[in-house]
């Protein structure tokens, strides 16, 4: 029988709407009902409130389509309209949910998202497991007008594409097959991204689909520009760069259970990464094809068996879940003739790719043979989606009963807050949207918080000199490491340079700096300048400090042996021998800024801060012990796991706290960088850090997904989602009123190996990580993390633990190594969750011998899958209940030596976890599998119990309370959403932004309205003077939101071709004579309140709502004036924004409001005064609110 993997695409229109006839019937097959309903105020009064609702029969996993005919005749009030699954139907038990929820306005005053007018609806969607009927549900209040639903119609359909399963696939050979792309599934039509308007993207992409009984096959067709390079290079599997070359990602996840994402990148080489929840542990058994054909197209495939995604041919059982969802996207890659990436997507998405929410496959369970099926859907999609949990959430939260009496270091002083809200690139953003903004606002807000400004320049650190904050609460100076051209690891002398520049910058802000920094991400950056430049043999040649560099590189660190890698390429011991040489001149250079610093102090009497660099990555990539000897403050990168089983950012914190024993200042990225996140799960994240040991933070507030995308950016979270920003300034506000907590003894050691992170390319830290959550949020256990450094160092010693966790360490310096080695003889215990331990020295050799003597075992490469067994007879076990372990996969077995006994098996008998004992008692366990195997199973339950009843005998403390400790969330963080505002925008041209999204809401829709303009502004060429609100600059802020953001740099090109600029949204008059706008309304409307934001100068100004007979008076404003350079910028259309200008800009967006007594009328007068010489004039945006 021909099997099939079924595929339905369907695109929506992302206005959904759902209406309910006034009497139901329901049906189970064929169009199920037909039916019409009127609602109308002249059958009820003005309060009148009504609700209609129908259920529909519906069979799980079938699909259907609803259309629905609207005529929508509203004049005021809303219809809300809902869908709802329905489970338990026919008396049974019930449980409902929420489909989709869309409020329907009067006609003509629509926004994204609702309806009006008369159109018929139509939506196809696959009904989710157990639910049993679909609930149309319509809710009519304080409506004027009429609206009439008719015609509404369910019928069963089929709407599926097909992935045929052939019996043979194609050669793997870099060509399309005629006759397998004659078969196959096409995937076509991507769409440019971000979606915007854009539609299809220029330059196209094909997907071929198929599969066999066994294996996954497809095959891309990738269509490039004429001239148009393809980008891409040799890499290495798993490069944390792939996605910069021209490349095809395949995502692919299951729906229920644990949802592992399984993602597939390979560029126009045929080169491989492939990840599981982010984790590069996973390897699919992959093999591709690549190829460039003559009419320019590139080509790539690949063959994947199915069983890599859980599913074995025949065992129905081993589908690991019986719903899955993917997509595809492809970059674009960076060249000279493309000045940045892009995208494009197969999907219709407009969050993060990575979001595993685009295509779901459903197995068809009463389907024999097997057969699948699947939906391609949007967020418009009538899929009942689960909230995902992306945080571990703490079953007993405590708070104050975990507070200690002891205040920390630096108690009181509030956050370190990065620069972006006093960015004079705020100017060009608020004066596109019509939004206030001025650092002087800013600057109130740092003073009363406490916060510090992080400046990276020093002419930042003049940004927070105003009147509310000089001297302020100190800024923060980054060292200029830019200098020379980002040489100072080259040449001494520069070294020299950057410091006596910083210590100017200090020496000319006397009492405005608190802190200084090396750097950000120094390491990782000169990692890439120097990789970069050492392959360019003309640079090489023509820069002898460098070259000499390159010698001592391959000497000192690479043991003769290894030099520079390529470019993110190469041995991992040359990239080992790098990164040690970058580590140390980070502690030269941050050694040589803290002398500079102490000799301030002597002669000033002024002490300033040392910060640590600022680390980026999986974990931090410099040695954290040594350049804590001289710091004040450490400080780290994290951010969410995005899993309710991982403690991600309190194992980053934990883990630079206890390496370098110094306060500790995450910068916890919860703004609009990794995801969205709810003021809830701030205050979760926050709390995270504080529970891994830290004391104060960081604040990095910048939509970079915003900025990525080149459009919609909100640039900080105070414009973006309020509530985000109230819940980061004030619960860091909180932390810095804490006492330290009490965190209890620690009873083990758990071992970090940094020669492992640092011969990893992306610094893979999943292993420590997951150790980590089963050891301690899981199990309750408390620990010390220490490093080999500390060990070399002789900072910490391994008698000081009776236990050790060993996560990962496959590349270790040798010393470190045999220290493990004598320790276990000496009696102490090791658990090893690494069967590649100390597989290599750092210099390369062969360092297994050490492994085998230790461990007692050999390690052999196999795959294996599911659950392991225990030997539940061995007394190891002691008080463990279960059998099994569940654990998704392993590459690998062991094999015992003589005197090492199995306690574990995989599911063939191979060892899976073995134990050797020494005569002096000492032990030695280890996995045969790595720990970040344990990641992705569903059941992490069964792991935190195992080795809580492993501590129990060996009598390590359990269920800590410190692991409960909780920051409480506010009551209001919970129930956030949109607030509809209490009047009506008559210009309509209001807006604001909720998670990052613009929310269109109290908009008037008044057809016909227009104003006009006595004097006309210097961009008018044309001599017109009145203008239609949707498109008048005075009036046209939603338009804002149609185009690219103007102060991005990548959007340059756009600028530079006239076909964005400033003259899009504002309105300038140099003329300095007096002069009206009139607003005209094509009814009488009732006005209430006008605002105006403008820049530089408001004159004063009179309203008149009666013709002129009488006028409320308003007063003029001034912003920070503008300085003929930035004037310059709004007269010439296509000059882009000069760094050296906008750096010392200090203007910004006012905002002017005027109450108006509540005046019926059809015109507004709105009149300016006339001017001093010289002051030019900058209107953005007017606003007049009332009610119609």
């Amino acid at each position: 029988m021909k099997k099939l993997l079924r595929i339905s695409l369907i695109f929506m229109a992302f206005e959904s709407l759902w209406a309910a006839p006034q009497e139901w019937r329901c049906s189970t097959g064929g169009v199920v009902q037909e039916g019409r309903v009127i609602l109308s105020s002249s059958d009820a009064p003005r309060d009148f409130t009504a609700r209609r609702s129908l259920f529909w029969k519906v069979e799980p996993g079938l699909d259907y389509t609803v259309t629905v005919r609207i005529t929508n005749e509203l004049t005021a009030g809303q219809v809300v309209l809902e869908l709802h699954s329905f489970s338990g139907y026919d008396g049974t038990p019930a449980s409902v949910r929420q489909m989709k929820k869309i409020s329907v306005i009067p006609a003509g005053r629509a926004q994204a998202g609702e309806s009006s007018g008369q159109r018929t609806w139509i939506c196809s969607l696959t009904v989710p497991s157990e639910v049993t009927a679909l609930q149309a549900r319509v809710t009519a209040t304080e409506i004027t007008g009429k609206f009439t639903f008719e015609k509404a119609a369910l019928t069963q359909g089929d709407n599926t594409l097909a992935i045929p399963m052939l019996m043979s696939l194609p050669e793997l050979n870099g060509k399309l097959d005629p006759e397998f792309a004659a078969k196959a599934l096409t995937l076509k039509d991507f769409l440019a991204y971000p979606l915007k308007d854009q539609g299809l993207d220029d330059e196209q992409t094909e997907g071929y689909l198929a599969m066999s009984n066994t294996d996954l096959f497809a095959t891309f067709l990738m269509k490039q520009t004429p001239g148009i390079a393809w980008v891409g290079e040799q890499r290495t599997r798993d490069h944390h760069a792939m996605w910069r070359d021209d490349s095809i990602e395949f995502f692919i996840t299951h729906v229920g259970g644990n949802r592992p994402l399984y993602l597939i990148i390979i560029n126009t080489l045929g080169c491989i990464y492939d990840s599981m929840n982010e984790g590069t542990q996973w390897d699919a058994d992959l093999e591709t094809a690549a190829s460039h054909q003559e009419d320019g197209t590139a080509i790539i495939q690949f063959r994947m068996p199915l069983r890599n995604l859980g599913f074995i041919p025949g065992t129905d059982d081993n589908i690991v879940d019986p719903l899955w969802r993917i997509n595809v996207r492809r970059n674009h890659a960076k060249c000279a003739d493309r000045l940045c990436e892009r995208q494009s997507t197969l999907a219709p998405i407009r969050e993060t790719f990575d979001f595993p929410r685009y295509l779901r496959i459903r197995r068809q369970e009463k389907a024999n043979p097997i057969t699948y099926s699947a939906n391609l859907y949007t967020e418009a999609g009538l899929v009942a989606r689960e909230k995902q949990e992306r945080f571990w959430k703490v079953k007993k939260p405590q708070f104050q009963e975990l507070l200690s009496d002891q205040k920390p270091p630096l108690y009181g002083e509030g956050a370190i807050f990065w620069y972006h809200p006093f960015d004079p690139a705020m100017l060009p953003f608020a004066l596109q949207h019509g939004l206030r903004w001025s650092q002087e606002d800013f600057g109130k807000i740092f003073a009363e918080k406490k916060l510090h400004l992080f400046a990276v320049y020093d002419i930042m650190v003049d940004w927070a000199d105003v009147a509310t904050t000089k001297p302020g609460c100190g800024a923060v100076i980054h060292a200029p490491v830019w200098l020379d051209d980002w040489t100072f690891p080259e040449d001494p002398k520069i070294r020299k340079k950057v410091v006596d520049t910083l210590q100017k910058s200090i020496q000319d802000r006397p009492g405005m700096v608190w802190c200084v920094t090396p750097g950000d991400e120094l390491v990782v950056h000169f990692q890439i300048i120097i990789m970069r430049r050492a392959n360019d043999p003309a640079y090489v040649k023509n820069h002898p400090a460098f070259a000499k560099m390159l010698e001592i590189i391959k000497r000192d660190y690479g043991f003769g042996k290894y030099g520079v890698p390529e470019q993110g390429e190469g041995n991992p011991f040359a990239l080992l021998a790098l990164r040690r040489f970058m580590s140390d001149q980070c502690l030269l250079l941050q050694h040589d800024i803290k002398q500079m610093l102490l000799t301030h102090e002597k002669e000033t009497g002024e002490k300033i801060l040392l910060l640590a660099q600022d680390p980026i990555g999986y974990t931090p990539d410099e040695y954290i012990s040594r350049l804590a000897r001289e710091c004040d403050i450490m400080t780290l990168q994290n951010g969410p796991a995005h899993h309710p089983h991982r403690q991600l950012i309190a194992f980053r914190t934990q883990l630079v706290r206890d390496l370098s024993q110094r306060p500790v200042w995450p910068c916890t990225h919860v703004e609009s960088y990794l995801g969205h996140y709810s003021p809830e799960e701030v205050v979760l994240a926050y709390s995270e850090a504080v529970r891994g040991g830290a004391t104060g933070f960081q604040i990095f507030d910048s939509d970079t997904r915003g900025k990525i995308a080149k459009s919609g950016d909100t640039r900080i979270c105070y414009y973006g989602h309020r509530a985000r920003w109230d819940a980061m300034i004030d619960t860091a506000n909180l932390v810095r009123s804490l006492n330290t907590l009490k965190f209890p003894e620690p009873s083990f050691g758990f071992f970090y190996s940094s020669d492992t992170q640092y011969s990893t390319p992306a610094y893979d830290v999943i292993p420590p990580e997951i150790a980590y959550n089963i050891a301690g949020p899981g199990a309750g256990a408390y620990f010390r993390i220490f490093d080999d450094i500390q060990l070399e160092d002789n900072d910490v010693k391994l008698e000081d633990w009776r236990l050790v966790f060993l996560p990962d360490a496959s590349v270790e310096r040798e010393a470190v190594s045999r220290k493990f080695l004598d320790y276990v003889k000496n009696g102490g215990t090791v658990f090893c969750f690494d069967p590649l331990v100390f597989s290599h020295g750092i210099d390369g050799t062969d360092t297994s011998s050490i492994r085998q003597e230790l461990f007692g075992t050999k390690t052999i490469a196999q795959k294996h899958s599911g659950a392991i067994t225990l030997n539940l007879e061995h007394p190891f076990w002691n008080g463990q209940t279960t059998p099994q372990l569940p654990l998704f996969q392993s590459d690998t077995h062991l094999e015992c030596l003589p005197g090492t006994e199995t306690l574990a098996t995989f599911a063939d008998g191979m060892p899976a976890i073995t134990l050797k004992t020494f005569p002096g008692g000492g032990k030695a366990l280890l996995f045969g599998f790595s720990i970040g195997k344990v990641e992705p199973v569903q059941n992490q339950s069964a792991w935190h119990n195992c080795f809580r009843a492993i501590f129990k005998n060996l009598n390590i403390p359990v269920d800590e309370p410190i692991w409960n400790f909780s920051i409480p969330v506010p009551e209001e963080y919970l129930t956030v959403k949109p607030t509809l505002p209490t009047r009506q925008c008559l210009t309509g041209n209001y807006f604001f932004w909720f998670d990052n999204t613009p929310q269109k809401l109290g908009n008037a829709s008044l057809p016909g309205a227009t104003y006009t303009l006595t004097l006309p502004p210097d961009s008018d060429q044309t001599g017109t003077v009145t203008f239609p609100f949707e498109t008048g600059n005075l009036t046209n802020r939603l338009a804002s939101l149609l185009v690219p953001n103007i102060h991005l740099a990548d959007n340059r090109p756009l600028i530079r071709a006239g076909k964005l600029h400033m003259g899009m949204f504002v309105d300038t008059w140099k003329n300095t004579d007096a002069f009206e706008v009139r607003f005209h309304f094509p009814q009488p409307v009732t006005v209430e309140q006008l605002r105006i934001y403008f820049s530089n100068i408001l004159p004063d100004y009179q309203v008149s709502c009666d013709g002129g007979r009488t006028f409320i008076q308003g007063q003029g404003q001034k912003t920070q004036p503008l300085s003929d350079e930035i004037l310059a910028l709004f007269e010439a259309n296509n000059q882009e924004p000069d760094i050296n200008i906008m750096l010392n800009c200090r203007a910004g967006v006012g905002e002017a409001e005027l109450e108006i007594p509540a005046q019926v009328t059809s015109e507004v007068i709105l009149k300016f005064a006339q001017r001093p010489a010289g002051e030019k004039m900058v209107l953005s945006e007017i606003e007049i609110w009332g009610r119609k």
